[in-house]
């Protein structure tokens, strides 16, 4: 994982969602209980042995940045899709440019590389 791409996100946003606080501050054994909305869910069981990070409300491919960083697996374009139908090409456009600007070959490099 490149060192830069972490120092980068850190220097970039000052402010942290409270619910990645809340997820930074569990400890191994700790216990996670997931909810969600009534669409399409995850096999908890898969993720047996690990945290899932998922994340919702993205509407630019910072956001879905600063999730793939948090560790999130999976990132979700919904609401915006309403409001830019082409919200998806737009954000995985923006996602790929930013990894080629800090020479970022595969997301994997970059997944979970926040520590707070």
């Amino acid at each position: 994982m490149p060192a830069t791409a972490c120092e980068v996100k850190v220097l970039a946003h000052s402010q942290v969602a409270p619910g990645i606080r809340l997820l930074a501050a569990l400890e191994p054994g700790d216990t996670l209980l997931l909810t969600g909305p009534s669409g399409n869910g995850f096999d908890a069981a898969a993720a047996a042995g690990r945290i899932a990070v998922v994340g919702g409300g993205i509407t630019t491919g910072a956001d879905a940045l600063e999730f793939i960083m948090a560790g999130a697996a999976a990132v979700q374009v919904g609401t915006a899709n309403f409001m830019d139908p082409r919200a998806g090409g737009r954000i995985t456009a923006e996602i790929g440019q930013w990894m080629d600007r800090h020479g970022v070959k595969t997301l994997d490099e970059i997944r979970g590389c926040v520590r707070m």
